[in-house]
């Protein structure tokens, strides 16, 4: 293995300079693919123009900051400035045409293409660039609709359409509009702003040589970065990617970023129609009242770095079933990395040879954006069976939630179901099974192991081995799971679930969120007819959807001794809307229970009916016979075997 390269001072150079050096109409820049697109906004051009312009009042000169440019033979790759660059081109073609002209500036500014055998399919930011110079100016019509709109939504929504339809366009608009405001109309006064802008604006070009990698230059920009948008995990993936698919010479690497940026665009595409399912399910729930104290919205949405983290245990199971490790050996920390630290290590030790114990055997393994795609697929799957509840058991959806976000290992394993999915392709009992099995096992694992969490990953991470390995079907990997439910101690559970269960947020949200969902599932005296599957995939949707406290039934400063030692414990304990506990604050049980007659949750009515059926000194002196019976439900759901 290779050690890292020493740093060589030479092959970086900073130079201070001013735009007329910078933006010489003899230099050429080229965008590369892996670089996010271009995409400024209007505040980003009316601070610029607002900069720029005070070069006539206060300041001889002013400083854009830092940027970074990577030197080739005949050409100067831009590393970071790239959306300060395009902006001064856009507006030096505006203020001095004669010298910028379109033809000048289509010559300096090459975007994403680096020869001509490229496909056309990755031409398109370099195609709207010069469909931008070749018709700049919007029509009357287009002008009226894109400021025509006195509603705020529908004009970012237009807006929005707009700069999807050519960012380059909108963005000369906006300096034309900023110009004129800032009373710099005049053709005489145009050219005389820009060869002050040209003269009196310094930058710092730290001019990179071509001996050191993309990699490596984005890693200094990353470092340097003042002025722009921090890298994002795509960014550097996507670099990484680049190097990656030109050192195995097997694709173009410019196709590789193409679909990665396809991909992505598909993601941002999907997330908007999803944001549009749970904004109707919030209106339907709340009576076109979307207010952020009515709302609980368990959201579908999902990220490329989500794909990202998925294929990260994609691999990392895939290289253990090759290397017959187990998973008690050193590759158990992969699991444990964030995707950033995981990749970047993957990445050095494939691309650099530096010599990482744990990713030993990773080289064979191919990198596929294909593998991308599909667990982009199954995504949308699963986001579009849960939010459409259909294909699915309300058993499987409200467990599909809890693991989502209710059990301390939420934020790591939340992707268990899509995995499965990813690998077995159907929703049908095995899934069914697995996702309520699964959940059951975190949710133990969350209230008995507040601390020591490490049997749970252990026994998870295994898990996601089986998966990803084929020879294991999907019964076989149920039976462990259930074999494990079996063996959970349900001296351990009732341990936690009996004591102050109010003190840890986990473990009273879990138990109060199963309590909900038994009283959701059974028919009440006031019923005259069973509740129906779907009735009750509803009714688990509106208890995720619902914004809510846990809320101490007899106040927490209630000094009653019949109750001041017990109002911590499950049986003083239920869930309630959010605005509904806020409003009745720690008021005495008589003085709320008006207020929780309010409630839509079964469980909140279940209680005013005892309490009405029995008396306030009954309900005082009967806790212990409600907390066993809140115990007894929360114990039965996690521990029956499915």
């Amino acid at each position: 293995m290779k050690s890292p390269k020493k740093f060589n001072k030479e092959n970086i150079d900073p130079i201070f300079v001013n735009l007329k050096e910078l933006l010489n109409p003899k230099n050429r820049y080229f965008i590369p693919s892996y670089q996010r697109s271009y995409d400024w906004e209007e505040q980003n051009i009316l601070k610029l123009i607002e900069n720029l312009n005070s070069l006539s009042d206060e300041k001889d000169f002013i400083f854009l900051g830092n940027m970074e440019i990577r030197r080739e033979t005949t050409i100067q790759q831009i590393i970071d400035g790239q959306q300060r660059i395009t902006t001064l081109l856009i507006l030096l073609n505006y203020l001095n045409p004669n010298k910028y002209s379109d033809d000048v500036i289509k010559n300096m500014l090459k975007i994403k293409i680096q020869s001509n055998d490229i496909s056309e399919n990755i031409k398109d930011e370099q195609d709207k660039f010069i469909d931008f110079l070749n018709n700049k100016d919007y029509t009357a019509e287009e002008l009226k609709e894109l400021n025509g709109h006195s509603n705020a939504s529908l004009r970012r929504k237009k807006i929005f359409n707009f700069r999807n339809n050519n960012v380059y366009k909108l963005n000369y608009y906006y300096i034309k509009e900023a110009l004129n405001k800032a009373n710099i109309i005049s053709e005489k006064s145009k050219q005389e702003f820009a060869e002050n802008i040209l003269n009196n604006v310094y930058v710092v070009a730290i001019y990179i040589n071509e001996e050191i990698k993309e990699s490596e230059a984005i890693n200094i920009f990353d470092t340097i970065n003042t002025t722009g948008k921090p890298l994002e995990t795509k960014d550097i993936f996507k670099i990484k990617m680049y190097e990656y698919s030109k050192s195995k010479n097997e694709t173009n690497p410019d196709d590789i970023i193409r679909k990665i940026n396809i991909l992505h665009n598909n993601i941002q595409a999907q997330n908007e129609k999803i944001i549009e399912l749970e904004k109707n399910i919030r209106e339907n729930e709340t009576n076109g009242k979307t207010e952020f104290s009515e709302i609980n919205m368990i959201s579908e949405t999902f990220s490329f770095e989500d794909i990202l983290k998925i294929y990260k245990f994609i691999l990392i199971a895939r290289v253990v079933n090759k290397k017959d490790d187990d998973i008690a050996n050193y590759k158990s920390e992969l699991f444990s990395m964030s995707i950033d630290n995981f990749y970047d290590k993957l990445f050095l030790y494939i691309l650099d040879n530096i010599h990482k114990k744990q990713f030993e055997g990773f080289e064979n393994e191919k990198i596929n954006v294909q593998d991308f795609y599909d667990i982009y697929e199954t995504y949308v799957n699963l986001s579009n069976t849960i939010l459409n509840l259909q294909n699915i058991n309300s058993e499987t959806y409200f467990a599909y939630k809890m693991l989502k976000k209710y059990t301390s290992y939420s934020w790591t394993y939340n992707f268990l179901p899509v995995l499965f999915l990813w690998r077995f392709k159907v929703i049908d009992d095995d899934f069914n099974k697995f996702v309520i099995n699964i959940s059951k096992l975190l949710e133990y694992f969350s209230i008995t192991q507040r601390q020591a969490i490490n049997e749970g990953k252990n026994f998870i991470n295994n898990i996601i081995i089986k998966i990803v390995n084929m020879s294991f079907s999907a019964e076989k990997i149920n039976e462990e799971i259930e074999e494990k439910l079996k063996k959970c101690s349900e001296e351990k559970l009732l341990n936690k679930l009996e004591g102050e269960i109010a003190k840890i947020r986990k473990n009273k949200e879990i138990s109060c969120l199963i309590i909900a969902k038994v009283a959701e599932s059974k028919k009440t005296e006031n019923e005259d007819k069973d509740i129906s599957e779907h009735e009750l995939l509803q009714k688990y949707q509106k208890l995720f959807t619902r914004k809510f406290d846990i809320e101490h039934i007899c106040a927490i400063d209630n000094d009653d001794k019949r109750f001041k030692d017990n109002k911590n414990y499950l049986g003083n304990l239920m869930i309630l809307e959010y605005s509904i506990n806020r409003n009745i604050r720690n008021n005495a049980i008589e003085k709320k229970l008006e207020k929780y007659k309010n409630s839509k949750f079964k469980v909140v009515k279940n209680e005013v009916h005892f309490i009405e059926k029995n008396g306030i000194d009954y309900y005082y002196d009967s806790f212990s016979e409600r907390q066993n019976k809140k115990v007894n439900i929360v114990k039965n759901y996690i521990l029956a075997s499915e």
